[in-house]
């Protein structure tokens, strides 16, 4: 059941006026009495509109923006929190932490639930996360900007307009098809629950991105990501393979010849969210056998390595966790669901 959040008393609202009166249609004169109010409040103003008004998110993105476009979805979505959270993240993560959360209550999330910006780490806080006790669900979100490279290379040409709108959903589902399905658990249940299936959300987005990621031609060299963007090559969506010679145990006794698939892009991806390689060691970039992608059979087919299975690796001099992003999402839902006394249950494993 929908229901208001209370609110604190010194709260105030967010204005976002972009137009004049003289300038709006019905709609927006219509929204723009109450786009400015703080959320707990907004949204059942909203829900009390016709319903031509408040499903007229054009109108709505013009007067407020994103933020009242999130508002707008929620109460005309029908769908639980959830669901709403994995179709609107793009607007909904731009909004600030208690905006969410009265989002969140008007759209009935158990109190345990929790949506959580920017998670701290080794990914720059390059991901949203959300826990969803009832569904037994962890999600990941991402919100990528994809923009045309190359131009800026002085090159004769670049990516075209109309190849990267084709990338761009390919982007998406490689990325949410391989980092999605997997199963993380805490050392005891919390709020009753014992274990958590992991899923990736990515939103394309124009703005309030996580990271822009430039798509060249693949002359312009490997796809990469670093600290301020990423590159991707226009073939990155595709499968590449490479054959290598690796071990097949730590202890070296055989090596022979293996080949493994991977897709660029959801190898970058890890990269954005703070993942290194199996063997971080940058001695022989330019070797596609560079052993920093994995020594062994296990190391090398990890989505890290040169493959596209999702693994944690550890022995003598790897140390190498695929899962590490969703149990920090896992780990700041303990520290908050836990007392004191239980802090210690907040260790996760994957299985």
């Amino acid at each position: 059941m929908r229901g208001g959040s209370s609110a604190p008393a010194d709260r105030v609202p967010e204005l976002v006026q972009r137009k004049t009166e003289s300038e709006m249609n019905d709609h927006e004169k219509e929204l723009a009495k109450i786009q400015g109010w703080p959320m707990y409040s907004l949204l059942p103003s909203l829900a009390k509109l016709p319903d031509e008004v408040k499903t007229d998110f054009t109108a709505g993105r013009s007067i407020g923006g994103p933020r009242l476009v999130a508002a707008m979805k929620a109460v005309t979505s029908g769908a639980d929190w959830m669901a709403y959270a994995n179709a609107n993240h793009g607007d909904m993560g731009t909004l600030p932490p208690d905006q969410i959360r009265d989002i969140m209550g008007f759209l009935g999330a158990p109190k345990d639930a929790r949506y959580y910006k920017d998670i701290p780490g080794k990914s720059h806080g390059r991901f949203d996360g959300a826990v969803d006790p009832a569904s037994q669900v962890i999600t990941l979100f991402f919100r990528a900007k994809l923009v045309v490279g190359g131009a800026e290379q002085q090159v004769a040409h670049a990516v075209t307009q109309q190849a990267l709108e084709a990338f761009k959903p390919r982007f998406k589902a490689e990325i949410e098809k391989v980092w999605s399905g997997g199963h993380i658990k805490p050392a005891a249940a919390i709020a009753g629950v014992s274990g958590f299936t992991t899923k990736t959300n990515v939103a394309l987005v124009d703005d309030g991105e996580h990271l822009v990621f430039y798509v060249v031609p693949d002359e312009l060299g490997p796809s990469n990501v670093n600290k301020e963007r990423g590159q991707l090559r226009e073939s990155a969506n595709e499968e590449k393979q490479e054959t290598c010679p690796l071990y097949d145990d730590p202890s070296g006794k055989t090596r022979h010849e293996v080949t493994n698939t991977q897709t660029g892009s959801a190898h970058e991806f890890g990269h954005a969210i703070g993942l290194d390689h199996p063997r971080p060691d940058a001695s022989r970039p330019d070797d596609k056998c560079n052993p920093e992608y994995g020594k062994t059979v296990e190391e090398r087919g990890d989505i890290m390595g040169t493959g596209h299975e999702l693994r944690v690796i550890k022995r003598a001099g790897v140390d190498h966790n695929d899962f590490g992003p969703f149990v920090s999402i896992g780990e700041k839902w303990g520290a908050e669901i836990l007392p004191g006394a239980l802090a210690s249950h907040n260790k996760w494993s994957v299985g």
